[in-house]
């Protein structure tokens, strides 16, 4: 929106305000620079179809049967089992 300069009151001065966190901000910018590509790569990496939800629904139920199910969010036995490192100390 532009402003008229405080001073001189003939130019006009821009004001720009940002109200984006910066993960948000980078985001932003990802998709300022990709465009479509980007969501189409969003779509394809993050977004599950009928039959992939599907799919998820019945390995769940049976890890279930099976006995292994994780804990709750923030419970140690959500998290799968971490690798092994190759490295040793």
């Amino acid at each position: 929106m532009p402003f008229k300069c405080v001073l001189c009151e003939k130019s006009e001065e821009w004001c720009v305000m940002n109200n984006f966190c910066l993960k948000c901000r980078r985001v932003k910018h990802l998709i300022n620079i990709y465009g479509e590509e980007f969501y189409e790569s969003m779509e394809k990496v993050f977004v599950r179809s009928e039959k992939q939800q599907e799919n998820k629904i019945k390995l769940q139920k049976k890890d279930k049967e099976a006995g292994k199910v994780y804990g709750t969010v923030g419970d140690e036995s959500h998290e799968p089992p971490k690798k092994k490192s190759n490295y040793s100390i």
